[in-house]
């Protein structure tokens, strides 16, 4: 059988004479996880909102991402979906009243039909698959009543690893906040409580010591534009990375810079800064920012990680900021030897922490792998159920 034969795919889509005024939440690529897990950005207004924000999805749809396809990123719309809009980046499908929902949700993100849909697509850095190819690609389905069955115990089983999971990604954001919170604290006051301090001037601070400069980040980084390099690129794996807001995504032929910079957010994802040292690519979705004398990076990164980006950038639905809007940031500078102090301080502090972090997150990727074989394993035949 084939995807187009269990349901209708994008069968509605917003109209262009859509009110300027209608609210929705809108759901792009980056919104769903491997996992399945969506994130649904603020409401936004028509006219305000993104040209690909077109595709309307009810209860009981199933989206599937056609645009970089090795995202895997594919979900079930199982609650009562109101004023819910996803990029045309997706393609969406409605099961057939004689399909049950929930098992076309598994069977949709089963490794099996995954990797047909990433066996489909084409392009190396930015695979893509048409709708009407996706449609055509063949999927094995179950009678109805081995589809409720199926249904019912994956539910049973998957949420059972959910809950395990969601306890672990508890003792993760403990630690994350705890070593946030200590962050916050040393870069902006340092690391003797003992010395005078002063009114910084920046409202998100408070006070500073008193030694310590007040200064635009123009001042501190050089901040200069990431480029696009499609025309450039090369084999996946191969080549110079390419740095987005998400880490690498790609590789190409050439690089931009090589050293210390500090990477931040210029469209979308703003508010997770990055630290690099070596050879990259940054794409034009972000900046690189390369410290100025007596300025050390590391203490730069950790310093934009206090940053209250949201505060300063564009107030859309894709929140963005601009070279002046950073540059006229004010912030925090200690002298050169206390940047470096701070720095030694923070990499030592969190070696062990870091450590824990990683501990767990390989405990949860554990646990996702097993989520995904167990789909896999009964949507296919592989593994009896037993209710």
């Amino acid at each position: 059988m084939r995807i187009k034969d269990i349901g209708n795919i994008n069968a509605r889509v917003l109209r262009e004479n859509t009110p300027q005024d209608y609210t929705f939440q809108y759901i792009d690529i980056s919104s769903v996880s491997s996992s399945g897990q969506i994130s649904l950005s603020e409401p936004m207004r028509y006219n305000e909102s993104p040209s690909r924000a077109r595709r309307i999805v009810i209860k009981n749809d199933v989206i599937v991402s056609t645009v970089r396809t090795y995202l895997r990123a594919i979900a079930g719309i199982d609650w009562n979906a109101k004023d819910i809009i996803a990029s045309t980046g997706f393609a969406v499908i409605s099961p057939a009243k004689k399909y049950d929902p929930a098992y076309v949700k598994y069977l949709m993100t089963s490794n099996a039909v995954v990797d047909e849909i990433c066996k489909e697509s084409t392009g190396v850095s930015y695979p893509a698959i048409s709708s009407s190819r996706l449609s055509a690609i063949h999927i094995p389905v179950a009678s109805l009543r081995e589809q409720k069955n199926i249904a019912t115990y994956l539910d049973k089983q998957i949420n059972s690893i959910n809950e395990r999971i969601c306890l672990r990604e508890r003792e993760l954001q403990t630690l994350i906040k705890l070593k946030q919170s200590e962050i916050n604290s040393v870069v902006t006051r340092g690391l003797n409580p003992a010395v005078p301090m002063k009114d910084s001037g920046i409202d998100w601070i408070g006070q500073i010591p008193a030694h310590w400069q007040v200064r635009q980040l123009k001042s501190c980084v050089n901040i200069n534009n990431g480029r696009d390099y499609k025309d450039i690129e090369v084999e996946e794996g191969e080549g110079y990375p390419v740095l987005g807001s998400g880490g690498v995504f790609a590789y190409a032929s050439q690089y931009m810079y090589d050293g210390e910079v500090l990477l931040l957010g210029r469209k979308g994802t703003i508010d997770k800064p990055q630290y690099y040292n070596g050879k990259f690519w940054a794409v034009d979705t972000i900046f690189y920012a390369i410290p100025s004398r007596g300025v050390i990076c590391k203490f730069m990164y950790y310093l934009s990680l206090t940053l209250p980006i949201k505060k300063f950038s564009t107030a859309t639905a894709l929140p963005s900021m601009t070279q002046t809007e950073y540059g006229k940031i004010l912030v925090p500078l200690p002298p050169l030897e206390e940047q470096r102090a701070i720095v030694d301080y923070l990499d030592g502090k969190y070696e062990r922490i870091d450590a824990f972090i990683a501990n767990i997150n390989a405990q949860i990727d554990k646990l996702k792998l097993l989520k995904k074989a167990l789909i896999n394993e009964v949507v296919t035949g592989q593994r009896p159920i037993t209710q």
